[in-house]
């Protein structure tokens, strides 16, 4: 069939194209379907605009055929590869307003299809701005995933996920040491240290820890987190239920992986060291004393005390807590740090260790507060939370016989 090419308006000329497109169900092209890539191509240094409006167009019409879906994306890929000056910023964010509904598509052709993509952006260096945010979340979201056996040909699918998750890897791994892209990483990869992604700490901690390591080094204030920025939303896109997270939020997540007994040794360095480097942006008046203490922790911890004693390693993380929140003499910042104990105590998630942990740092936090406000913490807390593990119960008590005894509410045992 010949192709007709001689019309006026391009946009016109487009849908002729694409009209006469072919697509066999494997899609594997065919000559037919190469001719009008190549055409198209051609197009693209006179017609670039309309051609990636038509493209984005057609994208969003396919979402659910996933063999038209994978060629157009297919072909956005081959023109970002032509040297095209076609990922301009503006052009970014309305490529990222076309790709973003179909993210959270299961099929792994499409998700490949969209990591091969973002490779391409990557490698022509296109995903320094913040326009390309929702693409670099869609590689964080596929990495942190957990590979389940839910589904039949079990073999054949886990193959398939691990070997987007490996491409999703590879690509994140460069894009976090981009020296161009380290602004864009931080601090979003921050958001990730948090309960649901507890499976795929190790990765997350990593890479935060290279960046801190790698920030601390320049300007100033380059780990600071503008959070009025993060309320009013530079990020233009959706971002789940993601938030980045307050100083008292960041303190309990990597002080909870610190005491975790379901945390290797190396999940525990990391967590502290992240600590020792943010300490001004935890609380701008912990200084060389407190990252002393942590030194400590790390000494002891490198000594191989802690396949020992793990009690005695849990005393010391909890009394390292304590001393933190005394240096810490703003009562609205602990009231809040109590507001994301009380917050992920009521998800119910985590290891008996973790919630151990929980119960009795909100015990320590709750004695720090004037009386008023830590008896309204406390009945919020009874009444909120449903312990359903005689562990748990036991735990739960402990935290709180601890704060009413420090408290003088009754004589201690």
């Amino acid at each position: 069939m010949e192709l007709k090419t001689d019309l006026p308006d391009p946009t016109h000329m487009f849908q002729e194209l694409y009209s006469q497109l072919t697509l066999p169900s494997d899609g594997i092209p065919s000559k037919q379907v190469q001719m009008v890539l190549a055409r198209l191509k051609d197009l693209g240094p006179e017609h670039l605009e309309k051609l990636l409006a038509f493209l984005f167009l057609k994208i969003e019409e396919n979402e659910e055929n996933e063999v038209i879906f994978c060629w157009l994306i297919g072909v956005l890929e081959d023109l970002v590869k032509s040297d095209l000056p076609s990922m301009i910023p503006s052009v970014m964010i309305d490529l990222q307003h076309a790709l973003w509904p179909c993210l959270p598509n299961p099929s792994y052709k499409v998700k490949e299809a969209m990591a091969k993509l973002i490779l391409s952006l990557g490698e022509g260096g296109y995903l320094c701005t913040d326009s390309a945010i929702v693409l670099i979340r869609f590689l964080i979201d596929e990495c942190v995933k957990p590979l389940d056996d839910s589904t039949s040909d079990v073999t054949e699918i886990n193959d398939e996920k691990k070997k987007l998750k490996n491409l999703c890897l590879e690509i994140l791994t460069d894009c976090v040491h981009n020296p161009c892209m380290a602004k864009l990483m931080w601090p979003m990869l921050l958001e990730y240290i948090a309960p649901d992604q507890y499976a795929s700490i190790s990765l997350i901690l990593s890479f935060v820890l290279y960046l801190a390591e790698k920030l601390q080094h320049e300007e100033q204030d380059a780990l600071d987190i503008n959070y009025s920025e993060c309320v009013l939303g530079t990020i233009i896109m959706p971002t789940g239920n993601r938030r980045t997270p307050t100083p008292q939020f960041l303190l309990l997540q990597l002080m909870v992986l610190s005491y975790s007994d379901n945390m290797s040794k190396n999940i525990r360095r990391s967590a502290l060291q992240i600590l020792s480097i943010l300490h001004h942006q935890i609380y701008k008046h912990l200084g060389k004393g407190w990252v002393l203490k942590i030194e400590t922790l790390l000494n002891y911890l490198e000594g191989d005390g802690i396949s020992c004693c793990q009690k005695f390693w849990e005393e010391k993380i909890l009394l390292f807590l304590d001393y933190t929140l005394q240096c810490i003499t703003k009562q609205k910042w602990i009231f809040h740090f109590l507001e994301d104990v009380i917050a992920q105590l009521r998800l119910g998630q985590g290891s008996s260790s973790e919630k151990s942990f929980l119960y009795q740092s909100w015990g320590i936090a709750q004695k720090l507060v004037d009386y008023k406000s830590s008896e309204d913490h406390l009945w919020t807390c009874l009444e909120s939370i449903n312990c359903k593990e005689k562990e748990e119960c036991e735990v739960k008590t402990r935290g709180i016989c601890s704060w009413c005894r420090d408290l003088g509410f009754w004589p201690p045992p």
